[in-house]
């Protein structure tokens, strides 16, 4: 490798990849420092709901299409992992290291985009990794249980979940009407972002009903360690 970069044509190419890569990343991260934060009640109001939305689609996928195995494994994790000798508790273990592993790097990401709302950097990465952990975990579960039960059970449990998320839905999109503005619908991005913007107010509003409110609450655990302005024993 280090041969194949000494080439002159090869050394200009890898430079002008680092500097364009350099520019960017700059560019990138000075923007996110440098814009403005979001309003506390934005901020308050959103953050337990996104990974109750995120919690939400899997469960949703989860019921639209049951699980073959308990765990998802790669093809190589097949052949190295299952086929190895391992037993049950030790597979399950490096499922949780993966998929933690991933957490950490999905919390960098997060952390680094929300850096300008969190009073105290290290507090936010901690919540927002905990919330996410917690988030994993709990698809992990899903996806073990629902590939035991039995097909009546899981056909149960499949009509509640759909059927729940059809209503909130519905309910998100009544809401984005009746708000709307009346006159003719307009055209272009323009009206597709504002009634985008009138379905999620729809949905904010449906989350702070008492269901809503019931469902966010293990995730406002996580949400008021992220939006602490101090941390005391």
């Amino acid at each position: 490798m280090g041969r194949g970069f000494a080439t002159p044509r090869r050394a200009v190419l890898s430079a002008l990849a680092a500097l364009l890569a350099l520019v960017w990343l700059s560019n990138a991260i000075l923007s996110i420092i440098y814009r403005e934060p979001y309003s506390e009640e934005t901020f308050h109001s959103w953050l337990p709901l996104v990974p109750l939305i995120y919690a939400v689609w899997h469960a949703v996928k989860t019921a639209w299409q049951r699980p073959v195995e308990p765990i998802e494994w790669s093809p190589s994790e097949q052949e190295f992992a299952v086929g190895g000798p391992f037993r049950r508790r030790e597979l399950v273990m490096y499922r949780i290291a993966v998929l933690l592993s991933a957490t950490l790097m999905k919390t960098i990401c997060a952390a680094l985009l929300l850096l300008p709302d969190l009073h105290i950097a290290w507090a936010g990465f901690l919540g927002i990794f905990l919330g996410l952990a917690f988030v994993d975990i709990l698809r992990l579960a899903m996806d073990i249980v629902v590939s035991q039960v039995k097909p009546r059970t899981y056909t149960i449990l499949r009509g509640i979940v759909l059927a729940g998320a059809a209503s909130v839905a519905g309910a998100a999109l009544m809401k984005a009407i009746s708000h709307s503005p009346s006159g003719p619908p307009g055209a272009g991005p323009a009206a597709i972002l504002g009634w985008v913007t009138s379905f999620l107010d729809g949905a904010l509003g449906v989350c702070s009903s008492p269901v809503g409110e019931a469902l966010q609450l293990p995730f406002t655990v996580f949400a008021r360690l992220v939006m602490a302005e101090e941390v005391t024993g």
